[in-house]
């Protein structure tokens, strides 16, 4: 296990979960925030980096048994994501000195939530972009990352529409704020509501 020159538990109330489907535009949201609070805030997308860690031609060998899981579709082992893959990225944020992480993509299951929980603290509070379907379709297929199609949206989508209720409801029972964000607009309609809505997360 890679041992973080930071205690662990300092980053949960630093640490905004971003939650909501595929094609919500959550990275947009959280890199349009970064790039006007440079000075503040620190995005790291979980999905991205797992991916950056994981896809790749030499896997180390402690991260074998999450490219299997990556490789059939499913979720990498919540031990693998805490012990070998996000402490580095966390590592990161503590080194920039800056206020707030945004995690973008986070949590995607209970299991992961009570990991953070137990390992890092509450998390400051939760941003849930909710949109239709058809408008999340609609972005994730004009993205155009590779590997993105139509069955791999429905199958995101599908996993999402199951798991969120569930974590949401988890998130509420433990008493972490939880703010909707209605993410149906344009960037700067949605961005103006994300700030409208931290302002209020902030303040309470």
């Amino acid at each position: 296990m890679l041992q973080p020159h930071f205690d662990m538990q300092q980053i949960g109330d630093s640490t905004i979960w971003i939650v909501g489907p595929p094609g919500a535009g959550k990275g947009t949201q959280c890199t349009t925030l970064t790039t006007r609070f440079k000075e503040n805030m620190h995005h790291l997308s979980v999905g991205d980096l797992v991916r950056e860690r994981v896809l790749i031609n030499d896997v180390p060998p402690e991260l074998t048994a999450a490219r299997k899981c990556l490789d059939a579709g499913e979720a990498v082992p919540t031990d693998d994501l805490f012990n070998h893959i996000l402490p580095p990225a966390f590592q990161t944020f503590f080194d920039t000195r800056r206020e707030i992480l945004l995690l973008d993509g986070f949590p995607r299951s209970l299991e992961q939530a009570e990991a953070f929980i137990k390992k890092c603290g509450r998390p400051r509070y939760v941003l849930e972009f909710q949109c239709s379907e058809s408008t999340a379709k609609q972005r994730f297929l004009q993205r155009k990352r590779e590997g993105d199609n139509e069955e791999k949206f429905a199958k995101r989508f599908g996993k999402h529409g199951k798991l969120s209720g569930s974590i949401i409801a988890w998130i509420k029972e433990h008493e972490i704020p939880v703010a909707q964000v209605s993410a149906e607009g344009s960037i700067e309609t949605v961005y103006s509501e994300v700030i409208q809505k931290s302002e209020e997360m902030e303040q309470r």
